[in-house]
């Protein structure tokens, strides 16, 4: 199994994307999600007056990979 973690600065419509593209021709095992609101402005005081919100998702998948054997006997792996 491997995993790829992709991130945005708050831009979850590339993030979408992005991720899309990644596993139109893998085999998925899951995908974890999560959103973050970072606050990134300070007004008087220092009280909070804007920020914005960080997505970030991790994917598992399972790679394309092809066991080579030799004399019946598993020598290697070839694949992603």
């Amino acid at each position: 199994m491997k995993v790829k973690i992709f991130g945005s600065a708050g831009d979850s419509l590339a993030l979408e994307k992005e991720v899309n593209e990644f596993i139109k021709d893998k085999h998925v095992i899951d995908i974890k999600y999560t959103t973050t609101f970072v606050i990134n402005k300070y007004g008087n005081f220092g009280v909070p007056d804007g920020g914005i919100f960080i997505d970030r998702a991790m994917v598992m998948w399972e790679p394309d990979s092809t066991v080579l054997y030799a004399d019946g006997k598993m020598v290697g792996v070839e694949g992603e």
